[in-house]
């Protein structure tokens, strides 16, 4: 998690090989509160409930995709 700003949170996404991340499986990944608060990436699917600039509270609906 990277923060808020407004109705924006911010996260970063990294897929790992090796124990190292891969600059091409990294991005930053915005969610606009402002049109709902469900998420979704990856086959992933997450319902935010309370988020400030330092924490997030989040229940997780479907975990990322296993053929990933």
């Amino acid at each position: 998690y990277a923060g808020r700003s407004g109705d924006l949170l911010k996260f970063n996404y990294a897929e790992f090989t090796n124990d190292f991340a891969r600059q091409a499986f990294s991005r930053e990944i915005q969610v606009d509160l402002s049109e709902g608060n469900i998420a979704a990436y990856k086959g992933a699917i997450v319902e935010i409930i309370d988020a400030t600039n330092v924490r997030i509270k989040y229940k997780v609906i479907r975990n990322f995709s296993s053929d990933l």
